[in-house]
């Protein structure tokens, strides 16, 4: 995809309503269908981060409303009714099953009972409940939401209305709503690859590419249209509103995201997004269906845990242009052996078959349950038949005969056996060239580990992945805290690498911040090179030194053009920075220089005035950070302090042998020497 503009209309964290970003204008069209990323740079806080939070936040929300799985009760108003019979001695039902919400008023009590769109289907009091015609008109408009068989709608005997919602008659139930979103109103546009029933309307500046114009646009509490624009990105002309069918389509593939600190709000969408894709196995699995083997949701946040994944990947599915960046670049030649650990013992109850006499089957058989892995049995199976060995430790369990942790251990020999194994069961050969198919195998076993990973989910009940759904908190982490490492479902260990001229071993835990977040971000890009995504990079640079900073945007582009596969592929990425080495390596039209008024709060961006590209660190640093000054703050003051004494009268010879001796050489340094010769030559 290419981003054109997107317009908040409503706030979004720093971002004031009627904030507006263009990116791919049309005098830069020409090279749309190069890689140029977007650097967003400013001082901290000037709001430059809450761009990407703000496209993550609004992927999620489309994405959220298109699924075709999503968990239950995710939607807000998914209601049932509930009618009991006055001490009955039933147990009263869950509260977030219930479509009757009720409140106290000066006629009694009164009823008001909800769709799942939120309309309201009833509005009254108890006693009116009971009116034949009444309660016939709405069981015709409850359909499939009844919990019971309609005959409990029964003039002959007392029914009570279960209170079952946290809210008043006048709110519905909280969860997900389309009409509802953070921000809750923005037009977005971009382009994106087209499909062949669209190919009339392609666009000669498009170069030939199949290139589709999309316009989202969303009002306050109102769901957003997504449309087709058949003419020029700047007509305005709004285009066909786009099928349920046919938005999935005009998407980006994945949305892809990573933050080097604890940008939670930025990690936020995408961690619900997990939640879903955790709901979706489980309800496949307690459906008794069969899982398809990847989560349908396009989002991808990177962590540690998603990180030794995409490398263990993209090494036992090596190209030459994999193996180049990473020895290259990285100086990583690949993995010697790493073990994958897989807990097989927690089980979940199953959806009961229906019986013809539903009371005595109740009482008389017992609850089915499956355990968790079991819809991964076929992944888990071709990972043990490339193991080089495996064994079940069941000392855990001694009261379950079925459990028992699965250890796999695999030797990444130099002959290739172990690649040979997984290319055997994990290839995918839909890629068109050896190129193109070893990327979609890598990828097809990087999302059997997803799914595995995902399971970690495992303990996260009902409630709190609810309050999730609904938070905009800063605080994800501590609501869905890390479980340890003896509580997960799947987890790696003893992860060997091989680095050059280097004997002894070393493992993957003992590499600097740094090299792991190179490694982090380069294998991402890798990993997805073929694809049309948005890649969110939230300040990727932090952890390198001088050397790969300077060189991060050309290992960036060595990645994504890593093949000849990868040089038509429409591609966006947005990254965030304060290093003006990163700032050098791209062009001031892809450069977006944020600040915040210190007043008015208010956040503006502009492009810089000079051409960034081949800029030195230090006139990047003066004119886009304003930091004249390229030595610390406590040398400045030394520097200051050695001036004010030259002004006081002392010796200027004796100032520059002080100034030599304390101060490494520098710029101010030098002006300070100059200063003092000039002031001893006046004399």
């Amino acid at each position: 995809m290419k981003l054109l503009r997107l317009k908040l209309d409503s706030d979004f964290r720093s971002l004031r309503a009627g904030f507006e970003v263009d990116f791919l204008r049309e005098w830069d069209r020409d090279r749309f269908d190069e890689f140029h990323p977007y650097c967003l740079v400013g001082r901290n806080g000037s709001g430059k981060s809450n761009v990407l939070e703000a496209l993550a936040a609004i992927f999620y929300h489309i994405e959220s409303i298109y699924l075709g799985d999503r968990p239950d009760d995710f939607e807000q108003n998914q209601y049932k009714l509930f009618l009991i019979p006055m001490d009955s001695g039933e147990e009263l039902p869950k509260k977030e099953q219930s479509a009757v919400c009720i409140a106290k008023n000066a006629r009694g009590l009164a009823v008001r009972i909800f769709d799942q769109f939120g309309a309201i289907l009833f509005d009254g009091t108890e006693t009116e409940l009971q009116d034949l015609e009444k309660v016939e008109n709405l069981k015709s408009k409850l359909g499939p939401f009844l919990d019971r068989d309609e005959t409990i709608f029964s003039q002959d005997q007392q029914w009570q209305i279960v209170e079952a919602a946290l809210v008043s008659a006048d709110i519905p139930n909280p969860g997900f709503c389309p009409q509802v979103s953070e921000p809750d109103a923005f037009e977005l546009e971009y382009l994106i690859p087209d499909l062949p029933s669209k190919r009339g309307k392609v666009i000669a500046f498009y170069k030939g590419q199949l290139v589709a114009h999309i316009r989202i646009a969303k009002e306050v509490g109102q769901s957003p249209v997504i449309r087709y624009a058949a003419g020029s990105p700047d007509s305005k002309e709004p285009g066909e509103e786009l099928s349920r069918q046919e938005v999935p389509f005009y998407l980006p593939q994945y949305v892809l995201g990573y933050s080097s600190g604890h940008n939670e709000i930025l990690s936020l969408p995408f961690f619900k997004m997990r939640l879903i894709h955790f709901d979706e196995y489980r309800d496949k699995l307690i459906q008794r269906v069969d899982y398809p083997g990847r989560p349908e949701g396009r989002m991808i946040y990177l962590d540690d845990q998603f990180s030794q994944v995409i490398l263990l990947c993209h090494f036992l599915f090596p190209s030459e242009a994999i193996t180049r960046v990473f020895k290259d670049r990285i100086d990583l030649e690949g993995f010697r052996c790493f073990r994958l650990i897989i807990r097989r013992f927690h089980r979940i109850e199953l959806e009961q078959a229906p019986s013809a006499n539903p009371a005595s089957a109740q009482e008389s058989k017992p609850k089915e349950t499956a355990e968790l892995t079991e819809n991964l049995s076929g992944i888990i199976d071709k990972l043990i038949k490339c193991a080089t060995t495996c064994y079940e430790d069941r000392t855990p369990y001694p009261d379950d005969d079925d459990a028992h942790d699965l250890y796999i251990d695999y030797w990444i020999d130099d002959d290739g056996e172990a690649r040979r194994a997984f290319h055997t069961h994990f290839a995918d050969s839909t890629g068109g060239s050896e190129e193109l198919n070893k990327a979609a195998s890598a990828l097809n076993l990087f999302h059997a580990f997803q799914t595995l990973l995902t399971l970690n989910y495992y303990k996260v009940d009902p409630q709190t992945k609810q309050e999730l759904y609904e938070s905009a908190s800063l605080y994800v982490n501590e609501t869905i805290p890390t479980p340890a490492s003896h509580e997960r479902i799947a987890r790696f260990k003893d992860s060997r690498i091989l680095k050059p001229g280097v004997n002894e071993r070393i493992y993957l835990k003992a590499l600097s911040d740094g090299e792991h977040q190179l490694l982090h971000t380069i294998g991402l890009c890798l990993l997805f090179r073929h694809k049309p995504a948005l890649f969110l990079l939230d300040e990727p640079e932090t952890h390198l030194n001088p050397d790969w900073r300077a060189s991060y945007i050309s290992t960036l582009r060595a990645a994504l053009e890593a093949d000849e596969a990868t040089k038509n592929v429409m591609r966006e990425v947005l990254l965030t920075s304060h290093s003006p080495f990163i700032i050098s390596d791209c062009r001031k039209e892809n450069v977006l220089v944020f600040s915040k008024d210190p007043e008015t709060r208010e956040v503006t961006w502009a492009r810089p005035d000079f051409e960034t590209f081949g800029a030195s660190a230090n006139a990047i640093t003066i004119k886009v950070f304003g930091q004249t000054e390229t030595i610390g703050d406590y040398a400045m003051k030394t520097i200051t302090a050695f001036r004010q004494r030259l002004d006081a009268g002392e010796d200027p010879d004796k100032l520059i042998k002080e100034v030599g001796k304390e101060l490494g050489d520098s710029v101010e340094k030098v002006l300070f020497v100059n200063q003092a010769l000039n002031r001893k030559e006046d004399k």
